[in-house]
């Protein structure tokens, strides 16, 4: 097992399920938000890993900047750096589930493309079997 931050995150390497697992345990600033994600890329290319389970539950609402940092800086970056599909499941709130789902057209959670597979879950035992099914998995 491999700690982040005790404070507001740990990263793990979840060898049983071959993914990295970054689990928010209280709120954050924007320096662990972004030590975070730094700290879950890192794990995930030390041991060669195309998946992630992150569960946000815990961490609170990131700033805009924040979400902007994710979707410009991070994501490119580690989907450059492992050059294959990356698998990632994030754990939210069941109210925010409720909320997502309403707001989708078709009530499903999910985005994909051929580098990035993303579905959202309420249940970390859901995005764990999620992340299992190699029949998802390009």
């Amino acid at each position: 097992m491999l700690n982040g931050s005790p404070e507001n995150f740990e990263v793990i390497h979840n060898q049983q399920l071959a993914a990295a697992e970054l689990t928010w345990e209280s709120g954050h600033d924007s320096y662990s938000f972004r030590q975070g994600y730094l700290r879950l890329a890192e794990v995930m290319q030390q041991h060669r890993l195309r998946k992630a389970l992150i569960d946000v539950q815990h961490r609170g609402q990131a700033s805009h900047a924040d979400q902007l940092w994710l979707f410009r800086e991070f994501l490119p970056s580690i989907l450059s750096s492992l050059v294959e599909t990356i698998r990632l499941a994030y754990v939210i709130s069941e109210v925010e589930y409720q909320v997502l789902q309403a707001e989708s057209p078709d009530g499903v959670i999910q985005n994909y493309s051929q580098l990035l597979q993303i579905q959202v879950f309420h249940d970390n035992q859901l995005a764990r079997e999620w992340l299992l099914n190699k029949s998802r998995c390009l």
